[in-house]
């Protein structure tokens, strides 16, 4: 008698333990949900918008709402690309490349033209017509300018991109690189990847993989969707900014080393291909003296990423210089005046990228 009682009591518990762990569950799914729904009834707008650096600051918004709400495929050897789109300000394709509608008036047999590089080429904060690419197009009627870049890319990203392009037969007869941002910014945080190849989705990618991971039934089941949650509202999760170059010699070294390598194979990629090649190392707030005293750029986190660059990029420029490759240009101080171009610590406005572009456009003849 006494031990029916004490398996039903046993039962009982157990019982109510799994109750309590789906009701659990279930609040949690249930807020996230509305968490969500919130979300996009109520987006925030980003504070970018309303910085003098625009002219329009409601245009503004309606392009960072309309760039907030574009979501990424998965692509085979570069990992990822945003997905087709059409809406007032974003235009991007089946192939998952962003479109352009200046320019497209060129002279017959004009060459082909790719622009490769990460969200400053793709366009972050700037409508359909206002990337480096579309600004580019419109300067020339020589040359038919496609927007190959991709939001987050590295230098070796874009040169894989490039290199499906030729195995496709689709490359572009002449190929600009503008690139330098990422590859500082990701190699140089060890929080992002330890790898000098590694990219910015390497962590999230691995976690997908790990097989050891998804046998702990009753952690991925139970407590990751709660932390998961947990996380996101406090906004939590994002990685820090650590100080892998400026505190390490070897590694600025090795970062520097490896961008320059990369640039001079797709170089010998392209011209064995029959095609002509230019890289340029782009602009940032974090390197040169571009007006940013309108950014709030002085925390703490944005003061590591300042000596990030202030160990890399000097060294690829020593590099380039010992070198003496034609095809590469420096701009790292193309936006160095008065203006307000800038609207985060390296993307730019339409008068910004209309500047580059001429800078680009100036290099290649």
């Amino acid at each position: 008698m006494q031990i029916t009682s004490a398996l039903r009591t046993l039962f009982i518990n157990f019982a109510v333990l799994i109750g309590l762990i789906l009701g659990l569950l279930f609040v949690t799914a249930l807020l996230g949900d509305g968490y969500n729904l919130a979300k996009s009834l109520f987006p925030k707008d980003d504070k970018r918008a309303d910085l003098p650096s625009y002219e329009d600051p409601e245009y503004a918004r309606q392009i960072f709402r309309d760039q907030k709400g574009s979501i990424k495929d998965y692509i085979p050897f570069v990992e990822w690309r945003q997905s087709e789109v059409s809406r007032e300000t974003l235009t991007i394709d089946a192939n998952g490349r962003r479109q352009h509608g200046i320019g497209r008036d060129n002279d017959a047999g004009a060459a082909t033209l790719g622009v490769f590089g990460g969200s400053t080429v793709w366009g972050t904060g700037v409508d359909d017509n206002g990337t480096i690419p579309a600004q580019l197009d419109a300067l020339t009627d020589k040359y038919e300018v496609t927007n190959y870049g991709e939001r987050g890319y590295t230098t070796l990203q874009n040169l894989i991109d490039l290199m499906t392009l030729i195995n496709e037969q689709r490359a572009p007869e002449v190929v600009v690189f503008y690139e330098g941002f990422n590859d500082v910014w990701v190699h140089c945080n060890y929080a992002v990847t330890e790898h000098l190849n590694g990219h910015l989705e390497e962590r999230r990618i691995q976690a997908a993989l790990d097989r050891t991971g998804k046998e702990d039934y009753l952690y991925n089941t139970i407590l990751v969707p709660i932390l998961a949650f947990v996380t996101r509202i406090s906004g939590g999760g994002d990685d820090s900014h650590l100080s892998g170059c400026s505190e390490d010699p070897q590694r600025a070294d090795a970062v520097a080393e490896m961008f320059v390598r990369t640039l001079e194979m797709a170089e010998v990629l392209v011209r064995a291909n029959g095609g002509r090649f230019h890289a340029f190392l782009q602009p940032s707030a974090y390197f040169a003296n571009p007006r940013s005293d309108y950014l709030d750029l002085g925390d703490a986190d944005q003061i590591a990423q300042r000596a990030q660059f202030a160990a890399v990029y000097p060294l690829i420029l020593e590099k380039m210089a010992a070198r003496a490759h034609p095809w590469f240009s420096d701009l790292s101080g193309a936006l160095d005046n008065d203006q307000m171009l800038l609207i985060d610590h390296v993307h730019v406005t339409p008068l910004g990228n209309s500047l580059l572009a001429e800078k680009i456009s100036a290099a290649m003849k």
